[in-house]
């Protein structure tokens, strides 16, 4: 577009045209239009541009604090600056005043530990700067884990302590944080505490704090703790445990019992431990091995209470002789050898003797069973009678209401010493008597 100015000078019309590129100067003179100069006119000077920038940072800072930012220009005017850390990209602007501006990050953006990149930008100049966040002090509570929680006490075997501890904002510690673990192991009697206490120091790597704790030689409950600066953790225990069981015997009450196929034998054992004196703990799996003369095995599982084995065994139906050994962890106890007899359990009793002119009569009883009753009528009752030259002579009588009477004539007798063995059932009775004329 063009601005065109007119005026009368001396006679003439003078006039001007103008754009923003050029100028005419021109007259009218006599109706005619004389072009005298056309000359080329520069366009008014635009805002100044920003050629350079820079921004200041802090090298690093702490968690939860605000970062100053400082940005310098070689002009002024409107800059942009993009934060980017783990908070995600935060936008900021401002504008230079006198080729400087002072700008704030704002807390809630500098709580997460880690790098955060400050890009600015004005015009087509730009720079960028770095803050790292530092992580706090820590911070209540310390929460470790620990595993395996139960371990062989025998000085080798181990379990692993891991803490993460964090500060305030929940930021993991820096890389060699110091780090104190402490394990109570049980205390052997009559020793002191302190010499069953361990104290390992260690030190954050990768945000992890861990180390290896090892058993002692005593059985019993570990308890563990993390310290880092002034924050704690609560306690963690380990249960070390007994190892694998010494040798031990095997008891079994009644050791006689009777092949009836209901009476039962109490089967018990020493108390079990293992090469350390640890009692072996309750629980523990034990298999009663029961080995019979004719090559049959029977397999009665029970476990250990006290430190001990229990278990009821029931009789066979059948004499004869077992041999019991009770297996824990692999070990086999001493052998308990068992004998099943033929007939009833009865107690210790007596035997008398009665002469007459033709016989003498043997007799035996009461024959009482367990609870003090009469043995069942018809009970054989075998009696062994060895003369003085050494001959044995067998003979049977049967038991009616608890007594059983042998009778032996006089005269088949010879003179001299006898000796007299009676069985019946699980009793067993030797005696003797002395015939004479």
């Amino acid at each position: 577009m063009f601005n065109a100015k007119a005026q009368r000078h001396r006679g003439r019309f003078v006039g001007a045209v103008t754009n923003r590129t050029y100028s005419f100067l021109f007259f009218v003179v006599n109706g005619f239009f004389l072009l005298t100069a056309c000359t080329r006119t520069n366009p008014p000077a635009p805002a100044s541009e920003i050629r350079s920038i820079s921004i200041s940072a802090p090298v690093d800072t702490d968690a939860g604090e605000p970062i100053s930012l400082v940005v310098r220009g070689d002009g002024d005017g409107p800059f942009f600056v993009l934060a980017t850390g783990t908070f995600g990209s935060v936008p900021i602007t401002g504008t230079l005043n006198g080729g400087a501006a002072s700008l704030t990050l704002d807390s809630i953006y500098s709580s997460q530990a880690g790098a955060v990149t400050f890009f600015a930008r004005a015009d087509n100049a730009q720079a960028q700067a770095t803050t790292t966040i530092r992580s706090g002090p820590p911070v209540d509570p310390i929460l470790p884990l620990v595993g395996p929680r139960s371990i062989v006490a025998d000085g080798a075997h181990w379990t692993m302590l891991v803490a993460v501890p964090i500060d305030r904002y929940g930021n993991p510690l820096a890389d060699g944080f110091p780090v104190t673990i402490r394990a109570q192991h049980p205390v052997p009697e009559g020793e002191d505490p302190l010499a069953a206490l361990e104290v390992q120091t260690g030190q954050v790597e990768r945000l992890f704090a861990w180390v290896r704790v090892y058993s002692r030689t005593k059985a019993g409950r570990t308890f563990l703790s993390v310290n880092a600066g002034d924050a704690a953790s609560p306690e963690r225990d380990v249960q070390e445990v007994p190892g694998t069981p010494v040798s031990f015997a095997l008891y079994a009450v009644p050791a006689v019992a009777v092949a009836d196929g209901r009476q039962t034998v109490e089967i018990s054992s020493d108390q079990i431990r293992d090469r350390f004196g640890n009692l072996l703990l309750d629980g523990m799996n034990v298999q009663l091995l029961s080995d019979s003369a004719d090559g049959s095995r029977r397999m009665i599982p029970t476990f250990t209470q006290d430190g001990r084995i229990y278990a009821t065994l029931q009789s066979p139906d059948q004499p004869g002789e077992l041999v019991l050994h009770a297996l824990i962890d692999g070990v086999l106890s001493e052998p308990l050898s068992l004998r099943f007899t033929d007939g009833p359990a009865v107690q210790p009793f007596p035997v008398a003797m009665e002469l007459t002119d033709t016989y003498l009569n043997l007799t035996a009883g009461p024959l009482l069973g367990p609870i003090g009753q009469l043995i069942p009528n018809g009970t054989t009752v075998y009696f062994t009678i060895t003369d003085p030259d050494g001959v044995p002579i067998e003979a049977e009588a049967v038991a009616e209401y608890g007594y059983a009477t042998l009778q032996l004539r006089r005269e088949d007798l010879m003179l001299g010493a006898y000796r007299v063995k009676v069985v019946v059932g699980t009793g067993l009775v030797e005696t003797g008597f002395v015939a004479r004329e």
